[in-house]
């Protein structure tokens, strides 16, 4: 399909069905955003975040360079092509490269030089990767994938081969189609705990709206607090001013514990000693 990626008309073409890089989302393996969110964006409900991220830019302005380098250690071609499958439409592929003779797709990442580039040192991508892999396989029927990510610092590529794999490809397909069912009807996919829940509640909103009023008041107050004890006046152990008492006390230190394991029993697996999580809530305004 001949479409110039990254324009308003290809924004557009991507909001009619799902794509490689919103496959992550369903699967619920992406760090980025869950399944939820991908639904307001498919619905028009909040904008599409992608092309705001700065590694997302970065890697867009480094794509010719990388794309040059791979076309010359690989000696295939990786002409960029946006793909669909005409049995399923919704099902939609933007690929940074495709030799369309030989069936193999290129997919290049950015990656610097942490972790993801330590996991392409042996061999490995990142799940959200190998979900957007296995997706573009799906919808074109292309042999393999290449992933390339690349490593700005040492000025270097990784190519690394990712085949069909069969048994992932038709789960990520019924929770695609299920997904893309949601979309269809309007209706909300299950919030996972990375979501944020918007409740509405008269009693709630009252009690927030005197919390907002108060906070200022007790940040103040402990901004006062602090400048009283700390004020070069008070240099005796017990003072009284105006009817306040300020005085010294003294906490008897804590055990070190975990220096006293690292010193003394330097082997041992202290994880199996931690105590369970506890949960709590907290409260931003």
């Amino acid at each position: 399909m001949s479409m110039e990626q990254n324009t308003k008309k290809w924004e557009e073409w991507r909001m009619q069905g799902i794509g490689g890089s919103d496959v992550a989302s369903i699967l619920k393996v992406s760090p980025y955003k869950t399944p939820f969110q991908l639904w307001e964006e498919k619905l028009g409900l909040v904008n599409q975040s992608d092309n705001n991220n700065f590694i997302f830019q970065k890697g867009h302005r480094l794509e010719p360079k990388i794309r040059a380098m791979y076309e010359i250690q690989s000696d295939l071609s990786a002409k960029p092509e946006l793909v669909m499958r005409s049995d399923m439409p919704h099902h939609r592929a933007s690929l940074d490269g495709r030799d369309k003779q030989k069936k193999i797709i290129a997919e290049f990442k950015f990656v610097g030089a942490g972790d993801k580039w330590k996991l392409a040192l042996e061999g490995r991508l990142p799940a959200e990767y190998y979900a957007q892999c296995q997706w573009q396989l799906w919808v074109t029927g292309d042999n393999y994938v290449n992933y390339v990510p690349y490593n700005e610092k040492e000025n270097k590529i990784k190519i690394i081969k990712v085949t069909p794999d069969l048994d992932y490809i038709k789960n990520m397909v019924t929770e695609v189609n299920l997904f893309w069912d949601l979309v269809q009807n309007k209706k909300e996919p299950e919030l996972i705990d990375q979501d944020w829940k918007k409740i509405r509640s008269t009693e709630l909103k009252e009690m927030i709206n005197e919390l907002k009023e108060l906070a200022p008041q007790v940040k103040r107050f402990d901004t006062l607090k602090k400048a009283i004890k700390d004020h070069k006046s008070l240099n005796h152990a017990r003072c009284e001013a105006y009817g306040v008492k300020i005085y010294e006390k003294t906490r008897a230190g804590s055990v070190d514990w975990k220096t006293i394991v690292k010193d003394n029993l330097p082997d041992i697996d202290t994880s199996k000693y931690q105590k369970a999580s506890t949960k709590y809530k907290e409260i931003k305004l």
